[in-house]
């Protein structure tokens, strides 16, 4: 895990940049603890997916509050999965084209 180290406390004008960031960081650490924005960030996709798939143990529920609230975000279970369908088509590679 990285130390007193922050992907998120940085400007530039390139919109790749943070992305860029993400990644290079992802092939040193699957897991760090941002000071700047005070949580753990969890940047390979296979964790990721993991902590998605388990509500034992991780929850979304800060996420259920305010702006996202009812938001796909927010959603668990059934709820998650039903949201998602409904959203997939739309990011399908022939609609971003």
């Amino acid at each position: 895990m990285l130390a007193h180290e922050s992907l998120f406390g940085f400007a530039s004008e390139d919109p790749t940049a943070f992305g860029m960031r993400l990644a290079e960081a992802a092939k040193r650490h699957a897991v760090y603890f941002d000071d700047v924005i005070g949580l753990p960030v969890v940047l390979r996709g296979s964790e990721i997916n993991a902590m998605l798939r388990d509500e034992e143990t991780f929850s979304n529920r800060a996420f259920a509050q305010g702006l996202m609230e009812g938001a796909l975000i927010a959603a668990m279970g059934d709820d998650h999965t039903r949201m998602r369908k409904l959203y997939t088509g739309f990011f399908a590679p022939r609609h971003i084209k």
